[in-house]
């Protein structure tokens, strides 16, 4: 996901479950293919949202892009661990946790990529969703767009979720729960994990300020009958924090409630951006990468970049 390998050179394949296509994961695709079969995955014009650079489109900019985006995993000398991917027959949500050097420690970056493409199985949009700020806690980030549609159909067990969290019903919420679920949050200051009943007992139980609650809309969601993605949309209501966009995965079962939740949430300060106007004229070089996000250089040689 989200590259199809007969476009791509040499890639392994990885096979969806409940799929009849086999698809490469996408940072995998970005570091073992061509740019050349990379632009074959697509229908059009290529169009990329990525948190790390903004927003990518036509095929140039998708070329500096991948350009920049295989240096980026070579100074940080990357690895990639697969979380997990479900599949519609237009959507489909890849997760995957990056491990980086940063500043000379090894660290996590949580990722969920949502992957667009039309009947004949080609590429319309890719959005990122992650969160740099406990990599880089004084940057701005851009957020992916994406428009609410008001025909978004949930699973039983993630619509009753949503309506007991805007009622801020906490018995409610936690009935939506298996009593071993685990929770996954996505915060300013990093991942946190909750395990069982009593810890998501104070996770929601814990006291919001009057007047101060966000409006969570949601834009899209994305399910395979065992998982639903729903991407969404939080406005807030006090100032200086801005509006941020994230995507919540589930995993449901197909049945009554949540054995497990992770979500990825991306800020987006007015005017924000990782790379000024300057560096965004021109071409994402090397660079431009290091100075603004302080990688540590590495062989690119040890993740099999081709040039």
């Amino acid at each position: 996901m989200p590259w199809f390998p007969e476009n791509v050179d040499n890639g392994p394949a990885w096979t969806g479950r409940g799929t009849a296509w086999q698809t490469v994961p996408f940072y995998q695709g970005i570091l073992d293919s061509t740019p050349a079969a990379l632009l074959a995955s697509w229908s059009d014009e290529p169009r990329v949202d990525d948190p790390r650079v903004g927003e990518v489109v036509g095929r140039s900019d998708f070329l500096d892009y991948v350009k920049a985006t295989r240096e980026w995993l070579a100074l940080g000398d990357a690895t990639l661990r697969q979380v997990s991917v479900l599949h519609t027959p237009t959507r489909s949500v890849e997760e995957v946790v990056l491990e980086l050097t940063v500043g000379g420690e090894r660290q996590e970056l949580p990722v969920a990529v949502v992957a667009e493409w039309d009947a004949d199985h080609r590429l319309t949009s890719i959005r990122i969703y992650h969160s740099l700020w406990p990599l880089f806690p004084n940057h701005h980030v851009h957020s992916p767009v994406i428009e609410a549609h008001p025909d978004v159909t949930l699973p039983d067990a993630v619509a009753r979720n949503q309506q007991a969290r805007a009622s801020g019903d906490l018995e409610a919420i936690l009935e939506t729960y298996r009593p071993d679920a685990v929770v996954h949050a996505s915060t300013a200051t990093g991942a946190q994990v909750h395990r069982g009943t009593d810890e998501l007992r104070r996770l929601y139980g814990a006291p919001s300020i009057a007047g101060m609650k966000p409006q969570v809309t949601i834009c899209a969601a994305t399910d395979d009958g065992r998982r639903c993605a729903v991407e969404y949309k939080v406005t807030h209501f006090s100032e200086p924090k801005p509006d941020q966009v994230g995507i919540t995965v589930y995993e449901h079962g197909g049945g009554p409630t949540i054995s497990a939740e992770r979500s990825y949430l991306v800020s987006c300060p007015a005017g924000g951006g990782v790379f000024d106007a300057a560096d965004r004229a021109r071409p994402l070089r090397g660079r431009v990468v290091r100075a603004h996000l302080a990688l540590v250089p590495r062989e690119s040689a040890q993740l099999g970049v081709q040039e």
